[in-house]
């Protein structure tokens, strides 16, 4: 491996697997945008027909529905642009996760260690729910 990653991945040992975004997972999200603009157009084209001139409400109401028919697609126009060369290097000592020129490396121990904080907090949550006093007071 050469370049920036090389440093990161030497004391991570031995490459294990590569994940890298899934084709399936960008052709689900271009459908599901070319129909949501697909149904915005319709309420577009509803809202500016020649019937609609003289009916302010109407097209208010039937361009706000396209908008929000909108949306779903514009999401996920984002998130594609956003998650472009996204990769998850799993390696014997740890993992990298690469997105847009950045880079996060951290190592099993670091993982162990901020699970068992996580772990250890909800516990300590759990136990002091547990030890209210009892609506009823007495009873237990």
């Amino acid at each position: 491996m050469k370049g920036p990653h090389a440093s990161n991945s030497l004391y991570l040992g031995r490459l294990i697997k590569e994940h890298k975004k899934s084709a399936a997972n960008v052709v689900k999200v271009v459908i599901v945008s070319l129909i949501s603009v697909t149904v915005a157009s319709f309420f577009f084209m509803g809202a500016f027909s020649p019937s609609m001139f003289d009916k302010l409400a109407g097209k208010i109401v039937l361009s706000i529905v396209g908008l929000m028919f909108l949306l779903p697609a514009l999401f996920g126009i984002y998130m594609l642009i956003r998650g472009r060369g996204a990769c998850l290097s799993l390696y014997e000592n740890g993992l990298i996760y690469r997105q847009g020129g950045k880079e996060s490396t951290t190592t099993w121990d670091e993982v162990e260690s901020l699970y068992s904080r996580c772990k250890n907090y909800h516990s300590h949550k759990i136990r002091a729910i547990g030890e209210r006093p009892h609506p009823a007071g007495h009873l237990r």
